[in-house]
Protein backbone atom coordinates (compact mmCIF):
# COMPACT_ATOMS: atom_id res chain seq x y z
CA UNK A 1 0.00 0.00 0.00
CA UNK A 2 1.17 3.54 -0.68
CA UNK A 3 0.30 6.61 1.31
CA UNK A 4 0.82 10.13 -0.28
CA UNK A 5 2.62 12.49 2.08
CA UNK A 6 2.59 16.90 1.26
CA UNK A 7 4.41 19.02 3.60
CA UNK A 8 2.61 22.51 3.88
CA UNK A 9 5.92 24.42 3.68
CA UNK A 10 8.13 22.20 1.60
CA UNK A 11 10.72 24.79 1.38
CA UNK A 12 11.09 24.88 5.62
CA UNK A 13 10.66 21.27 6.06
CA UNK A 14 10.27 18.35 3.61
CA UNK A 15 8.90 14.97 3.51
CA UNK A 16 8.96 11.94 0.95
CA UNK A 17 6.33 12.29 -1.59
CA UNK A 18 5.49 8.60 -0.67
CA UNK A 19 5.59 5.75 2.15
CA UNK A 20 5.35 2.42 0.93
CA UNK A 21 3.55 -0.26 3.80
CA UNK A 22 4.49 -3.66 3.32
CA UNK A 23 1.34 -6.32 4.12
CA UNK A 24 1.33 -6.18 7.65
CA UNK A 25 2.94 -3.37 8.26
CA UNK A 26 0.62 -0.29 10.44
CA UNK A 27 3.19 1.99 10.81
CA UNK A 28 6.05 3.84 8.98
CA UNK A 29 9.12 6.36 10.41
CA UNK A 30 9.03 9.46 7.94
CA UNK A 31 12.31 11.41 7.93
CA UNK A 32 11.77 15.06 7.78
CA UNK A 33 14.54 17.37 6.56
CA UNK A 34 14.43 20.71 8.18
CA UNK A 35 16.18 24.12 7.23
CA UNK A 36 17.33 26.53 9.84
CA UNK A 37 14.63 29.33 10.63
CA UNK A 38 15.15 32.59 11.76
CA UNK A 39 11.13 32.42 13.88
CA UNK A 40 8.70 29.60 15.17
CA UNK A 41 7.78 28.55 11.77
CA UNK A 42 4.05 25.98 11.29
CA UNK A 43 4.30 23.24 8.50
CA UNK A 44 1.45 20.60 8.46
CA UNK A 45 2.67 17.65 7.11
CA UNK A 46 -0.80 15.28 5.73
CA UNK A 47 -1.25 11.68 4.98
CA UNK A 48 -3.42 10.52 2.04
CA UNK A 49 -4.65 7.03 1.44
CA UNK A 50 -8.00 6.01 -0.30
CA UNK A 51 -9.53 8.99 0.08
CA UNK A 52 -9.31 10.12 3.68
CA UNK A 53 -6.50 12.69 4.69
CA UNK A 54 -5.48 13.00 8.22
CA UNK A 55 -2.96 16.01 9.18
CA UNK A 56 -0.42 16.60 12.05
CA UNK A 57 0.99 20.22 13.04
CA UNK A 58 4.50 20.87 13.68
CA UNK A 59 6.41 23.85 14.25
CA UNK A 60 10.14 24.41 13.24
CA UNK A 61 12.24 26.28 15.70
CA UNK A 62 15.09 28.38 15.24
CA UNK A 63 18.29 27.46 17.30
CA UNK A 64 17.70 29.19 20.87
CA UNK A 65 18.50 28.80 24.54
CA UNK A 66 16.64 25.73 26.18
CA UNK A 67 17.95 26.62 29.85
CA UNK A 68 20.86 28.07 31.84
CA UNK A 69 21.68 26.30 35.29
CA UNK A 70 24.52 26.57 37.73
CA UNK A 71 25.82 23.08 37.99
CA UNK A 72 27.06 23.70 41.81
CA UNK A 73 23.32 25.10 42.58
CA UNK A 74 24.71 28.03 44.23
CA UNK A 75 23.15 31.41 43.52
CA UNK A 76 25.89 33.18 44.54
CA UNK A 77 29.83 33.90 43.70
CA UNK A 78 31.95 35.28 46.27
CA UNK A 79 34.94 37.48 45.92
CA UNK A 80 37.33 35.89 43.83
CA UNK A 81 35.30 32.82 43.00
CA UNK A 82 33.92 31.13 40.35
CA UNK A 83 31.18 28.81 39.12
CA UNK A 84 30.63 26.88 36.15
CA UNK A 85 27.14 27.24 33.79
CA UNK A 86 26.06 24.84 31.56
CA UNK A 87 24.09 26.23 28.68
CA UNK A 88 21.48 23.98 26.74
CA UNK A 89 20.20 24.85 23.09
CA UNK A 90 16.89 23.41 21.98
CA UNK A 91 18.63 20.96 19.25
CA UNK A 92 22.20 20.06 18.15
CA UNK A 93 24.75 23.05 17.00
CA UNK A 94 24.68 23.70 13.12
CA UNK A 95 27.98 22.58 11.21
CA UNK A 96 30.74 25.27 11.95
CA UNK A 97 29.10 25.39 15.54
CA UNK A 98 27.23 29.20 16.93
CA UNK A 99 28.24 31.67 18.94
CA UNK A 100 26.54 32.44 22.46
CA UNK A 101 27.73 35.73 24.15
CA UNK A 102 28.38 34.58 28.09
CA UNK A 103 28.74 37.91 29.54
CA UNK A 104 27.35 41.31 28.40
CA UNK A 105 29.88 43.60 29.62
CA UNK A 106 32.67 41.20 28.10
CA UNK A 107 32.27 41.25 24.09
CA UNK A 108 34.26 38.13 23.82
CA UNK A 109 31.94 34.87 22.70
CA UNK A 110 31.82 30.80 23.28
CA UNK A 111 31.95 28.50 20.10
CA UNK A 112 29.47 25.76 20.80
CA UNK A 113 31.08 22.78 19.07
CA UNK A 114 28.95 21.43 15.79
CA UNK A 115 26.11 18.51 16.65
CA UNK A 116 26.72 19.49 20.67
CA UNK A 117 23.62 20.62 22.73
CA UNK A 118 25.01 21.70 25.96
CA UNK A 119 27.61 24.43 26.63
CA UNK A 120 29.87 24.93 29.69
CA UNK A 121 31.03 28.47 30.54
CA UNK A 122 33.17 28.85 33.68
CA UNK A 123 32.85 32.58 35.18
CA UNK A 124 35.34 34.17 37.59
CA UNK A 125 35.08 36.64 39.99
CA UNK A 126 37.94 39.39 39.52
CA UNK A 127 40.11 39.34 41.96
CA UNK A 128 40.68 43.00 43.17
CA UNK A 129 43.94 44.42 44.75
CA UNK A 130 43.67 43.03 48.24
CA UNK A 131 41.21 40.99 47.85
CA UNK A 132 42.74 37.76 47.55
CA UNK A 133 41.17 34.28 47.17
CA UNK A 134 40.18 32.50 51.29
CA UNK A 135 40.93 29.14 51.30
Amino acid sequence: MTVALTSSAPAVASIPATAVFAAGQIWATIPVTRVDVAADTPVDFTATAYGPSHTVPFVVEPLRVKSVIQTSGRTTISPCGSETLAVYLNGCAPAGGTRRRHDRRRPHDRRNPRSQARLRLHVASPCLPGREAST
